[in-house]
């Protein structure tokens, strides 16, 4: 029997809604992890090993003491390559442990195979800078997709991968050896109409009679306008329920979902100036993104008041919503509706991508995400800094790093402040941060700090100013790991 079996559909066909029904609804399903388009985290086929085998840890308690009696995994996995980690997680412990005593199968499902594809193997979307300046490039060595052809023969026979994915040929390319995919949704049109049809009609409310319109019509007009894609009906449906779209405006509803987005936007924002003033900014921040953004870190990079960020559902509509896990305001996301929002969204990038606002964006939040250890050298001298420095290729005002002078008792930014006009030789400053009493930090040495003195909660956040007056631009990315004695004093 097949040991994988595989679904594709287009954006919007309702892969994810089939793959959490069966996760739902099927207890042979030990394992699985979903790829979001909106959560870049998720992309990582290192956090979907580490997910799965956290998962199989709760379900097979013979698993977990396999892996509780071998060598220690916060030894493994730091500094395992991809394939050791897959091995050390999934192929050995399933092969070594003895078939769970169900005559059922055991299940690992992964959705959203496209986005755990390489950065530099997609053409969309763009790979995002590293710390370090360059392009971040995986091989398919480090690629769960090119590798799961090899690995399902590696599992032991009682354990099924399903897999789904959208038509992607990067995907379907590296998949070909599993042979065409087990179901295409996109093929069962005539299915989906009708799953579409009995879905609006049991959600729609009845219309008003005063307009002409029987029920079947709304219905069969929705459906048609659809093009079989469920999303379009979600949407349209949420529209009427909420009153933003009324029975006479129905016939001059859009083909397909990118027109409708396309509608919805032109409507939603129509005023240009409060567009460019309140819309714009917080769309360049989120492509900039490229995954869930939590509003506190929204706020702090357009540099918002409390109304502004208590405005925010309101500025954007229904596109995004707030998503509120907890009481915690810093734990509060800014997600899409859905991952067809960004797709549309992103086609609009290269109209800003050259913004210095868009690009300070950018760099801010992959400051924010990487946090400080990825550039913070430790205790290293003024010539070992400047080393570092002028070791990038080609010089560039604004590189810089953050490190420690044990001489002065403080930290230091190094950076690249000019570049000689004959030589084009770096010219560096060394900026010296201190470490208040109070736990804060200041360019201003502790004796003559004063209650007018401009002080930062963290060293990130020091390293945020100076990013947006354009002194501190590309982070020099530590190489080798710190020294523990120098890093922890």
């Amino acid at each position: 029997s097949r040991r994988v079996f595989w679904v594709t559909g287009q954006i919007g066909s309702g892969k994810t809604s089939v793959a959490a029904r069966m996760v739902q609804t099927c207890p042979e399903i030990a394992a699985f992890h979903f790829a979001r388009q909106e959560d870049e985290q998720t992309h990582s086929a290192r956090r979907c090993v580490l997910s799965l085998a956290y998962q199989l840890t709760t379900q097979l308690p013979e698993y977990a003491l396999f892996l509780q009696s071998h060598e220690p995994l916060e030894e493994i996995v730091p500094v395992a390559s991809f394939p050791e980690l897959v091995t050390h997680l999934l192929v050995g412990p399933l092969n070594a442990i003895a078939r769970p005593s169900s005559s059922k199968p055991l299940v690992l499902l992964i959705d959203g195979l496209e986005w755990l594809l390489p950065a530099s193997g997609s053409a969309f979307p763009a790979p995002s800078p590293s710390l370090s300046g360059s392009w971040r490039k995986e091989s398919d060595e480090e690629c769960l997709v090119a590798m799961l052809p090899a690995l399902v023969p590696r599992l032991p026979a009682w354990v099924r991968v399903v897999l789904l994915s959208r038509d992607d040929p990067m995907v379907l390319s590296r998949l070909q050896p599993f042979g065409p995919p087990d179901v295409a949704i996109d093929r069962f049109q005539h299915e989906n109409d009708q799953d579409i049809r009995h879905y609006l009609s049991a959600t729609l409310p009845t219309p008003d009679e005063s307009d002409g319109s029987t029920p079947d019509q709304v219905v069969e007009l929705i459906a048609r306008r659809s093009e079989g894609l469920f999303l379009y009906a979600v949407n349209v449906v949420q529209a009427i329920q909420e009153g933003r779209l009324r029975a006479h405006e129905l016939a001059a509803l859009p083909v397909g979902m990118s027109a409708c987005l396309q509608q919805f936007f032109a409507s939603h924002f129509a005023d240009p100036d409060v567009y460019k003033r309140r819309v714009r900014p917080v769309l360049e921040v989120l492509c900039a993104a490229y995954e869930p953004l939590p509003l506190a870190t929204l706020a702090r990079v357009l540099e918002w008041d409390v109304y502004e960020q208590r405005d925010v559902s309101a500025t954007l509509g229904s596109l995004f919503y707030v998503e509120t896990g907890s009481e915690n305001p810093e734990s509060h996301m800014l997600r899409p509706f859905h991952s067809s929002v960004l797709d549309w969204s992103l086609a609009l990038v290269a109209a800003f991508a050259a913004d210095e606002k868009f690009q300070l964006a950018r760099r801010l939040l992959h400051l924010r995400a990487e946090g400080l250890q990825s550039f913070f050298h430790g205790d290293v001298s003024r010539e070992r800094a400047q080393e570092l420095l002028a070791r990038r290729q080609p010089h560039r005002v604004g590189s810089f790093l953050i490190r420690y002078t044990a001489r002065q008792k403080a930290y230091c930014a190094s950076f690249v402040a000019a570049l000689d006009p004959q030589t084009d030789a770096p010219k560096f400053r060394h900026n010296l941060i201190y470490h208040l009493s109070n736990g804060a930090y200041s360019a201003v040495p502790p004796a003559d700090v004063t209650d007018e003195t401009v002080v930062f909660p963290d060293l990130v956040s020091f390293v945020e100013q100076y990013q947006r007056k354009g002194i501190l631009t590309a982070p020099v990315a530590r190489e080798a790991p710190l020294n523990r004695e120098i890093s922890s004093g």
